[in-house]
Parts: structure tokens; sequence; C-alpha cells
């Protein structure tokens, strides 16, 4: 029987950071969607839960704050992890991001390497 491939859904508006991050994610072996703005996520979220999301705090339409405070709500997406991804990098915007549900907070600019190794430590087998 063949196992199902582990997905990861990137929220990012920046195009090129989308391009690095979606090839950076796809050397892991892992099925990749990326969109750019908050619309885009719950259209994605509604054709398939991911294993995890990175998520943008700064979106055009709305903040990661409130998309992953909006998402928390919905029973079927407590349990998919986030990874924050942000230039915000003051002290009180990171425990922001993870109080409300993160497992981890990127500051950009990241590694690719620290940032392959979050997605290693946090993404479910």
């Amino acid at each position: 029987m063949e196992s199902r491939r582990r997905r990861i859904l990137v929220v990012e508006d920046d195009e090129d950071l989308c391009i690095i991050l979606g090839t950076a994610v796809r050397s892991l072996g892992v099925d990749t969607t990326v969109v750019s703005s908050g619309r885009a996520v719950l259209a994605a979220l509604a054709e398939q839960i991911p294993d995890l999301l990175l998520l943008d705090v700064m979106l055009p339409d709305v903040s990661g704050f409130e998309l992953l405070q909006q998402l928390r709500q919905i029973p079927a997406y407590v349990a998919v992890p986030v990874i924050f991804l942000s230039a915000r990098s003051r002290e009180a915007e990171v425990k922001n991001g993870l109080a409300l549900g993160a497992c981890a907070y990127l500051v950009k600019p990241f590694s690719i390497e620290d940032f392959l190794s979050t997605i290693r430590r946090h993404l479910p087998a």
C-alpha cells in the first residue's frame, strides 16, 4: 500500500520568495501549494488540509496573526502546525505569534538551512 505524500501550504505575498521557498520545500520530497493571500489560503484549505502551514505575517488582505486566529476556530484546522515567516522581529510580535498557536516563528531574512531544519522539526511524519 502506497503512503500518502506529505503536503505543505506556503502563504507568502513576495513572488520571488515564493519561488525560493517552494523550491526548498519540494527538495524535501513534500508536495507544496503556494498562495499569496488570506483569501487564497481559505480556498486552498477547502481543497485539502496540509500537514504544515508556512504563514507570512504581513499579507495583503489579512494579517497572518488574524488568519491563524480564524483557523484555530475551525476544528479541522486546529491540529495543523503553523510556522510564521516574518520580517517583523520585535519580541512582542514573536511572542504573540507563538501565543496564537504557531509552533515556530522565523524572522526574515533567514537561511534556507534554518528554514528546512525548522520544517523537518515540525512536519508530522
